[in-house]
């Protein structure tokens, strides 16, 4: 059965761009910065601190978040690991080859994890949850996991309502207009390899939010900041894990 996991190795192996090879657009890549930003703050990293990154891509906030903490594990295909990760990774970082639902290695305990769009890549609200459950098996007690970029349907409709749609829009479509070579050729591959999704909307996310506050969790919805890629329609989940 197809698999989103199965199709970014596929364009791992193939593109050479590492904004591309994670299924972003070209004139994404400046704004690397502002998440890893965005994400240090939320997930509070100290340099003290220990972080696991899942599904780390390419490692264009792996490798930026590396410097902020004193030890950090990346776990996503071998494709990423081997092509974008393993030249640049510095010796603090260890890099773990694998499909993080599946994946049967050791696993670290950490300060800190993070999910960054990732999980819009499962296919179904079970397998979110369970990439969730296990992220959470990683952390220490007071732990923080950031499940970010998550995108959704309703704040889409929302979005759409305001007089900035129109030209955020605009300017999007504007970009995409002349795409790459490496971006037609990643889209592509995307399309011929990539299986089925999960969608999120604001019942589904509230979902989360209720079942790990249940469980003794803190969890909070945080909104990204609007000069992010897709600012104006997805938000952040993040789960500091209690202590039973």
């Amino acid at each position: 059965m197809p698999s989103c996991f199965a199709a970014f190795g596929a364009i791992a192996a193939a593109i050479d761009d590492p904004t591309l090879a994670v299924c972003r657009r070209h004139f994404h890549r400046d704004s690397a910065p502002a998440i890893v930003t965005d994400v240090a703050a939320k997930l509070a990293l100290q340099p003290t601190d220990t972080l696991l990154d899942i599904g780390c891509g390419s490692g264009s906030l792996l490798l930026p978040l590396a410097a902020r903490v004193r030890e950090v594990w990346g776990i996503d295909h071998a494709n990423f690991i081997t092509r974008f990760l393993a030249p640049l990774a510095p010796n603090h970082c260890h890099l773990l080859s694998g499909d993080w639902l599946r994946y049967d290695g050791p696993l670290p305990t950490v300060d800190a994890a993070l999910c960054y769009s990732v999980v819009q890549y499962f296919r179904s609200r079970t397998e979110v949850q369970r990439g969730i459950d296990r992220a959470l098996t990683c952390l220490r007690p007071g732990g923080r996991l950031l499940i970010g970029d998550i995108p959704n349907r309703s704040r889409m409709a929302r979005f759409r309502r305001t007089p900035a749609y129109t030209s955020v829009q605009a300017e999007y479509e504007a970009h995409r207009a002349t795409p790459l070579c490496d971006e037609q050729q990643r889209d592509l591959l995307w399309q011929q390899h990539h299986g089925r999704t999960v969608t999120f909307t604001d019942r589904c996310i509230l979902q989360l939010l209720r079942i790990y506050r249940r469980r003794g969790h803190d969890a909070f919805i945080l909104p990204q900041p609007p000069q992010l890629p897709f600012g104006h329609t997805r938000e952040d989940l993040l789960i500091i894990k209690g202590s039973r």
